[in-house]
């Protein structure tokens, strides 16, 4: 099934600043921005779900989780997101956040990901 995308940002994407904060550890001052996807909740899959790699379009991503922070968005990308394909044909981020908000912010429109099935 084809998702129903969502509207996606208009280029160039300016981050919206939710609100920052500074750590007395180190002094370190940590800035969040709102993640410019639709939220909705994790889905619950079994731990052992099986996952394949794919390419997600990220018109049809929901964030599951509302602020990615400047420092995650500032370090090297580990890893392949995880995403859960959902049956309408959407996907709910389950991690990987910065990844594909770094990835919006270069003008991507799709990324890849591990894929499980919700």
């Amino acid at each position: 099934m084809k998702c129903p995308a969502h509207a996606m940002p208009s280029a160039p994407l300016k981050l919206r600043v939710v609100r920052r904060e500074r750590w007395p550890e180190g002094d370190t001052r940590i800035t969040f921005y709102a993640i410019p996807l639709p939220y909705r909740r994790k889905p619950i899959v079994p731990s052992r779900a099986p996952e394949k790699i794919a390419t997600v379009p990220i018109a049809c991503a929901y964030a599951s989780q509302t602020t990615v922070t400047n420092h995650g968005l500032r370090k090297e990308p580990g890893g392949i997101p995880l995403v859960y394909r959902e049956t309408d044909g959407t996907y709910t981020i389950g991690d990987g956040h910065h990844r594909f908000v770094r990835a919006m912010l270069r003008g991507k429109k799709t990324i890849r990901a591990r894929v499980v099935t919700a």
